[in-house]
């Protein structure tokens, strides 16, 4: 499993924690313990954060189609729409 240029050349691939470092750099995912079984813990952590980049992206996108011009208009304050992007 650990061999870096095999790595390198993959769709996927997964390296251990116990392995080289060049192997864990050219991995897709690298597992900390040496369980193999984590595999599908991380897929099902990796498919969680695309959800929330995607919810994130969405709400940035309608707080900057709504507020921003609310704001230049003159209807919201400036102190406000800086703390609701914050």
């Amino acid at each position: 499993m650990n061999d870096a240029p095999a790595l390198a050349q993959a769709d996927v691939s997964l390296a251990m924690g116990t392995g080289s470092n060049v192997a864990k750099q050219s991995a897709s995912i690298t597992l900390m313990r040496n369980d193999p079984r984590l595999v599908a813990q991380a897929i099902d952590i990796s498919k969680a954060t695309w959800v929330k980049i995607q919810q994130n992206l969405f709400w940035a996108f309608v707080f900057n189609t709504v507020a921003i011009p609310a704001a230049a208009l003159g209807y919201l304050s400036l102190a406000i729409t800086d703390a609701a992007m914050a």
